[in-house]
């Protein structure tokens, strides 16, 4: 048995991207700050730089899988909940571990959010069936409970659902071959959709499955716009974390595209903006893009590259998902200097290439 207890001085090493035209903010832009209203507030400060850790240290544990270690039995050994483990090591699949892989242990059952546009302290505790109380002390708030967009919060007791598959809407023409009915029988008809694209098959667990189920919307976004499935796929993943932020769920935006210039295809939803300017609170409004269909949220996301000059340089490696994701980055995407490296790790991963080929 071996696992490592980081010292209490030592706070949470964690990264927090920072999407610079889509989710956050602009080079020059002011970072956001959520306030727990009832209303959401975000609250924009004059420094662009965001928190990378939580507020309070946390004491993670490092353990060396074994032979014979099971998800089940790590989780029995330190007092925890196999999905606190699972979600923490973004675990593929929870029934493979290696022996000699390390896994990180946190120091109670829940998990670390990260905070969104929107977020306000009681909204991440009850998006979990967590108490908001256990929030508060865990990151040791105090009133009003400013949280950062991009700061990593401790959950305790948080449970988070694996990843789930993403439903899409039918196309409202789509296209089909019809079998006639027997002239000699009542036989009806069959209407069978023929599918756009003929996708990878993956295997059964949660991940694998919230990928196929965007697969399509990524490769007809490509098929539109040039931008690569995988860089596609992988922002997805990325920016909604599997499909579990706010945006995503109530406006079908996975990409935290902002409607400065205009809105989606169901308009926009907005926020509560405060402002930091001249040291004085300007109250304005935040508005980020809202579609009728997942996959209108990603043709949308596929444009924006088009449509924008400072990503010409992107489009001209187009072809190749490595150095569009390295483009995007160096471009201004995000201020994260790892973004494009958790990109291409996404990919590599999951193997998100096999996309670009269909």
């Amino acid at each position: 048995m071996h696992y490592t207890v980081a010292p209490p001085d030592v706070p949470l090493q964690v990264e927090a991207p920072m999407p610079t035209d889509v989710s956050v903010s602009e080079p020059g832009v002011p970072a956001l700050l959520v306030l727990p209203q009832p209303t959401v507030a975000v609250l924009e400060t004059g420094n662009a730089a965001t928190p990378s850790e939580p507020d309070t240290p946390l004491a993670i544990r490092t353990y060396t899988v074994e032979e014979g270690d099971s998800v089940r039995t790590i989780a029995k050994q330190f007092g925890v909940t196999n999905e606190t483990i699972i979600w923490e090591n973004d675990l593929t699949d929870p029934d493979v571990l290696q022996v000699g892989q390390d896994l990180r242990i946190l120091p109670f059952s829940g998990l670390i959010h990260e905070v969104r546009p929107g977020d306000t302290v009681a909204s991440v505790a009850n998006a979990y069936d967590a108490l908001v109380q256990d929030v508060i002390s865990a990151n040791k708030l105090t009133d009003p409970y400013i949280i950062v967009v991009g700061q990593k919060l401790a959950v305790p007791g948080g449970y988070r659902p694996l990843p789930q598959r993403v439903v899409l809407a039918p196309s409202p023409k789509p296209d089909t071959v019809q079998a006639p009915p027997d002239q000699d029988s009542d036989q009806v008809a069959a209407v069978v959709t023929a599918p756009k694209h003929t996708l990878p098959t993956l295997g059964n667990t949660p991940q694998e499955q919230f990928i196929s189920s965007i697969a399509e919307a990524a490769v007809e976004s490509a098929d539109q716009t040039g931008v690569p499935a995988s860089v596609t796929i992988a922002q997805a993943i990325l920016e909604s974390y599997w499909g579990s932020s706010r945006l995503a769920h109530d406006a079908n935006n996975y990409f935290g595209i902002k409607a400065q210039t205009r809105g989606g295809s169901a308009g926009s939803l907005t926020f509560d903006v405060w402002e930091v300017i001249g040291g004085r609170n300007v109250v304005q409004t935040q508005a980020f893009r809202a579609y009728n269909t997942v996959a209108e949220s990603f043709v949308d996301h596929g444009l924006f590259f088009m449509e924008n000059s400072r990503y010409a340089s992107a489009m001209a490696v187009k072809d190749d998902p490595k150095q569009f994701a390295v483009a995007i980055n160096r471009d201004g995407y995000a201020t994260d200097p790892s973004y494009a490296s958790k990109l291409i790790g996404l990919m590599d991963r999951y193997n998100l290439y096999r996309y670009d080929d269909v």
